[in-house]
């Protein structure tokens, strides 16, 4: 008996897009499928697994590097134990590190017969930040490329701009790919169209994307009257310089510190592009939430500590030219065993954030 392909939803898009949240969405609002996830990070401690709500099939971390680059082996491995379990899955979700080519991961469910024999992809979902994403697209060729290879873009976040923006931000990327379907989604919105039954992908449609983009590296630009273009092709820098620094440590953070420094860095536009990690601060009884993107961040409660071995800070600074001896220096004078003396602390603090601007 011929067993029916998995389908497959890869979900992309620029680093602090909305891709995790789109993920816990997904598998909270369709508890009756046996889901596979493979969350895939770019740094060496896997943080996003653990905001993953109630995976039924397990959450495959592949840390150490960007999917795209580290892709293959890795990625077909953790296929074969997908399929090697008792249990079968029902959907596969894969979602990518912000800086990921969608184009290499999909080409493995296309190119290795055993996987493709299992799986199908349904669609590639792109996501976009409706505030940031114009800017990302003249910065980041690899913001590009998420566009181009999506089948569906979703222009997240719009409840943070107006009408004017939504409108223009959509129609650069009619323009970039007229052939996907652009989903609007805000803070209290509700998709209307079924993301896992998309059955969007072409296979002929994607290797001729896929075929151009390898020739080529296209870069964004925006011209006087406001119209988007994909432009001549440029030399390709891969990741172009975007760097991921990791820290894991026992000792808790003092809060106001920590918030000091965070404004600070956020504020003084270091080309920092995304934090998130699970903070351990001091006279919070809960371990804490943190993410930030561009110059806004949040925070939320993730409920109580295990135990008290369980206590402690992973945080994932991930940017452009980013100092990890400095960024490490600013989390230890955040620390808070330290008594919190004013006019060092400031004085300290704007050395390091002087010697990140160098």
């Amino acid at each position: 008996m011929v067993m029916p392909k998995i389908p497959v939803t890869i979900i992309t898009g620029f680093l602090g897009a909305g891709k995790t949240t789109l993920l816990n969405y997904l598998i909270s609002h369709h508890k009756e499928k046996r889901f596979a996830v493979i969350e895939n990070e770019f740094g060496e401690v896997g943080i996003d697994g653990a905001l993953v709500m109630d995976a039924k099939e397990g959450i495959f971390e592949l840390s150490n590097g960007c999917l795209c680059c580290t892709l293959n082996d890795d990625l077909i491995d953790v296929l074969q134990k997908i399929l090697n379990r008792d249990r079968k899955i029902e959907h596969l979700l894969v979602e990518t590190t912000g800086i990921a080519d969608p184009g290499p991961i999909a080409m493995s469910f296309l190119s290795d017969p055993y996987v493709k024999e299992a799986f199908y992809i349904d669609g590639i979902i792109t996501l976009t930040d409706a505030q940031f994403i114009e800017q990302q697209l003249e910065d980041q060729e690899i913001a590009c490329n998420q566009v181009t290879m999506a089948d569906v873009i979703i222009i997240n976040k719009i409840d943070r701009v107006d009408s004017y923006q939504t409108d223009t931000v959509k129609n650069i990327l009619r323009r970039m790919n007229p052939g996907s379907l652009i989903v609007f989604h805000g803070k209290d919105s509700i998709y209307d169209i079924n993301l896992l039954e998309l059955n969007a992908f072409s296979e002929q449609s994607f290797h001729s994307t896929f075929s151009a983009l390898k020739k080529h590296s296209y870069s964004y630009q925006k011209n006087g009257s406001d119209q988007a273009s994909l432009l001549a092709p440029t030399k390709q820098v891969r990741h172009a310089g975007i760097h991921s620094h990791t820290f894991v440590f026992k000792a808790p953070l003092d809060v106001l510190k920590f918030n000091i420094f965070i404004r600070a860095l956020l504020t003084e536009q270091l080309n920092v592009f995304r934090i998130k990690g699970i903070l351990n601060l001091n006279s919070v009884d809960e371990k804490i939430l943190f993410q930030a993107v561009n110059s806004q961040y949040a925070t939320d409660s993730m409920g109580p500590w295990a135990s008290e071995n369980e206590k402690e800070t992973k945080i994932v600074f991930i940017g452009k030219n980013l100092s990890k001896i400095l960024l490490q220096e600013a989390l230890d004078l955040c620390s808070a065993s330290a008594e919190f003396e004013p006019e060092i602390f400031y004085n300290q603090l704007n050395r390091i954030i002087l010697g990140m601007k160098k």
